[in-house]
């Protein structure tokens, strides 16, 4: 135990020594990485926050900016404003449809969950953004009473239950209980990053700073992850070129065996990280390889033919297009895959069917495809079942 200066404050240090163990190998693994990787390029991509950045994102951006206090301005001297008004709450767009937050001190075992606030409110699950759009905020009696006489119109129907005091003699405040983003129904991180075109994970909470009204934000992460797509990609690397998902814990991924292909350092790196990682479950993923096609070359008549377009690559004779097996396309009961009229032809026709059991492969001659900069789950997606 060790004690700090303030006489109210004592704490504990505590070193979990199993848990470090068990990380203890990623973590020399990720330093090493770390050392080896190029510098970062300058470019705009989708963001894919682990939970180490993704928790202070939530506590800063959405958890900040919605405690009432803030948003009537008491706060300015002190921690800040928000961006937030009251005229917002109904209306604005807060984030996309798929965001639904909640400030939940009623979650068991949480370090923002207790019984009642300092006011002796009940503590609530408060619903603070649905589908997008901002609908509540995190209160306290006071300020309720406030803000509805301010828009003179009912938007807080009561408290919830978030006020608390730092100690008896203060005055008790709005302050964020568990800030709580809901699941979605896009699957799994794997699915999610299988389907992230031109994307970045990130992991680790270096740095952050934020303006005084919660209105503009920047941070740095301790580590990020960018790998690069099939050689020529036309698509800034489109994951589902270079890998997919066969099943949960079951990856294809495009190879090569020859190593004067630039093809071959690009593959191996996604097997050293695939064969690193594991699924949402904690197995490690097991890897399929996928013989690429040989190089597939843009002949002369092909390139006179091709019209170019705004926002595609231009077409030369002797060209390489970016030519990949696993682009295929899953649908109900088969499996829509690529071919080339390539010698490796039969070699990948034979590993899907086996590998994707109860699916009938349909065969695509593709080419024409390619040479507008794509391939058959380029240009397709699937409809979910209502």
């Amino acid at each position: 135990m060790t004690g700090s200066q303030n006489p109210f404050c004592v704490y504990w240090e505590d070193f979990d020594l199993a848990l470090f163990k068990e990380n203890a190998g990623r973590l020399v693994r990720e330093l090493k990485e770390q050392m080896a990787a190029p510098e970062y390029p300058r470019d705009d991509r989708s963001l894919i926050l682990l939970h180490d950045t993704m928790f202070l994102q939530t506590h800063e951006t959405i958890g900040h900016p919605l405690e009432l206090d803030r948003i009537l301005g008491y706060e300015l001297a002190f921690a800040g404003g928000s961006f937030v008004t009251l005229d917002d709450f109904g209306k604005l767009q807060y984030g996309s449809p798929r965001l639904t937050a909640r400030a939940n001190a009623t979650v068991p075992n949480s370090p923002g969950s207790f019984g009642y606030d300092d006011d002796g409110i009940p503590t609530q699950d408060n619903l603070l953004i649905d589908k997008g759009i901002l609908v509540g905020a995190i209160t306290g009696w006071q300020m309720v009473e406030e803000a509805n006489a301010c828009a003179q119109r009912e938007i807080f129907k009561g408290s919830s239950g978030a006020n608390r005091a730092t100690t008896f003699y203060r005055i008790p405040i709005e302050r964020m209980t568990n800030i709580n983003i809901d699941p979605g129904n896009d699957g799994t991180l794997e699915d999610i990053i299988s389907n992230t075109e031109h994307g970045i994970v990130l992991d680790g909470d270096r740095s952050w700073s934020i303006g005084s009204n919660c209105e503009q934000f920047h941070f740095g992460a301790e580590i990020g992850w960018l790998g690069q797509g099939v050689v020529k990609d036309e698509t800034s690397g489109h994951v589902d070129n270079l890998c997919c998902f066969l099943q949960p814990g079951e990856v294809a991924l495009t190879w090569t065996d020859d190593p004067a292909d630039p093809q071959y350092v690009i593959s191996n790196d996604a097997l050293q990280r695939l064969n690193s990682e594991v699924d949402a479950r904690g197995w490690q993923l097991t890897v399929h390889r996928l013989h690429q096609p040989d190089p597939v070359l843009i002949s002369a008549e092909e390139a006179t033919d091709v019209v170019a377009v705004e926002g595609t690559s231009p077409k030369q004779a002797g060209d390489r297009m970016a030519a990949s097996y696993v682009n295929f396309y899953l649908c109900n009961g088969g499996a829509i895959v690529p071919i080339f009229d390539d010698p490796h032809d039969h070699e990948a026709l034979e590993t899907l069917a086996r590998l994707l059991p109860g699916r009938q492969v349909i065969v695509m001659l593709v080419c024409e495809i390619l040479l507008g900069g794509g391939n058959i789950h380029f240009i397709t997606q699937q409809k979910p079942k209502k």
